[in-house]
């Protein structure tokens, strides 16, 4: 999969020498050789490090990417052709893993809402909210309907998720909720006094 990836880099070479031993251990590397990986990994585990460092920006999350790259490295080590630069092919790799950890973090930065617990707590302190008629009127209700209206009013679920967890039809779920609320609504209305 990585073998194939079109972005070239230009990777300084102290010798010739130097790429033709890491194609020969990569190739050990391929047949199972355990050092012939911890070679590998002296040899490129520092150029790595300051090629993702140069993209992540975070020093923590360097060592997480570069610990990724090398696991994607060993994924993939059948995919690297004999004769190509071990080292581009390397950075090859450690560049789709930086991409799918920015890609990961903008999607996580649209779909999560950052909240601030100890204020939510305090907030509802203060509103000082009594949740016990809402607890009597959920009582009050049979398991089923209790359960469904659970699961779509606090729990968020839609009608489907609901009737594929509960195994019924998505119209016999909304008619439970239906119900259920009208329940709910009414006993509350009547309140604890007029019972």
């Amino acid at each position: 999969m990585y073998h194939r990836c079109r972005i070239f880099f230009v990777v300084p070479m102290s010798e010739t020498d130097d790429s033709e031993a890491l194609d020969r251990l990569m190739r050990e590397y391929q047949q199972g050789s355990l050092a012939a990986f911890e070679a590998l990994y002296r040899a490129l585990a520092s150029r790595l490090r300051s090629f993702i460092r140069a993209r992540a920006g975070h020093g923590a999350r360097t060592s997480d990417l570069l610990q990724e790259a090398f696991l994607e490295i060993h994924r993939s080590r059948h995919t690297y052709l004999p004769g190509n630069s071990v080292v581009g092919w390397a950075f090859g790799i450690a560049q789709n893993v930086v991409l799918r950890h920015r890609h990961i973090e903008r999607r996580r930065g649209r779909h999560e809402v950052p909240t601030d617990t100890l204020a939510l707590d305090a907030e509802l302190q203060a509103a000082d909210l009594d949740f016990q008629p809402l607890q009597e009127a959920l009582s009050k209700l049979t398991p089923d309907s209790r359960a469904t209206w659970w699961m779509r009013n606090i729990e968020g679920l839609s009608f489907e998720a609901i009737a594929r967890q509960l195994g019924i039809a998505a119209a016999a779920v909304r008619l439970r909720c239906s119900r259920a609320s009208r329940a709910l609504r009414a006993a509350l209305a009547q309140g604890p006094d007029n019972e």
